[in-house]
């Protein structure tokens, strides 16, 4: 991104570590319900200036999960009743 002057490489790649860890974590709860991280990769920034149309970085953070049973979209048919039972289900 051109001019970013957001949180360091290594703060970005040390967050997405943790996400990684506490995905793998979650799947060994069976009463969480979340879909299991199946790839992840981090961005690479190369070494050398930092230029307005970066060519210094190869690829973005990507984390690919498996696709969870169910149906897809559900919240935007729900009334607010219905939104409010969704997030205080337990």
């Amino acid at each position: 991104m051109p001019c970013y002057d957001g949180s360091t490489m290594d703060f970005l790649l040390r967050e997405l570590q943790f996400e990684a860890d506490v995905c793998a974590l979650v799947q060994q709860v069976p009463a969480i319900l979340a879909s299991r991280l199946v790839y992840y990769r981090a961005p690479v920034q190369y070494a050398g200036p930092r230029l307005d149309i970066p060519k210094d970085i190869a690829g973005r953070r990507l984390m690919v999960f498996e696709r969870a049973e169910g149906e897809n979209n559900v919240w935007r048919k729900l009334g607010s009743e219905g939104k409010v039972l969704m997030l205080s289900h337990q």
